[in-house]
């Protein structure tokens, strides 16, 4: 068991130095509100300037197992995402989900931490 509820993770990704997404400081952050004990990601925050990408993006991710649903999750970003940042928010979502894996295994009792398939 965890000693929080929840914890905020998050990471950024660079954009291919051609494309010209509008992002905030440069490059996408994402960041996942997770649930720590059933791995859920509750909220979702990424540094898209428009609100309808913010908007689609926390669609992709709201109420999905950071680590279970990470197939499902990739799956719908590549479907679904037709914007330029598509490698971008899928590298940053990859960095947090090893990084959550590092935080479970660290802070847990080893019960509520899955690793990938």
């Amino acid at each position: 068991m965890f000693k929080y509820k929840t914890a905020y993770f998050c990471a950024n990704a660079k954009l291919s130095t051609q494309v010209a997404t509008p992002v905030v400081n440069g490059c996408p952050t994402l960041g996942l509100l997770i649930d720590l004990a059933s791995e859920r990601i509750e909220d979702v925050s990424v540094s898209l300037n428009s609100d309808l990408a913010r908007c689609i993006v926390k669609e992709y991710f709201v109420g999905k197992r950071v680590v279970k649903d990470s197939a499902q999750i990739i799956e719908e970003i590549n479907m679904r995402h037709r914007g330029n940042a598509v490698k971008a928010i899928i590298k940053a979502y990859t960095d947090i989900q090893q990084n959550y894996i590092s935080y479970a295994h660290t802070y847990s009792d080893g019960r509520t931490c899955s690793e990938p398939d």
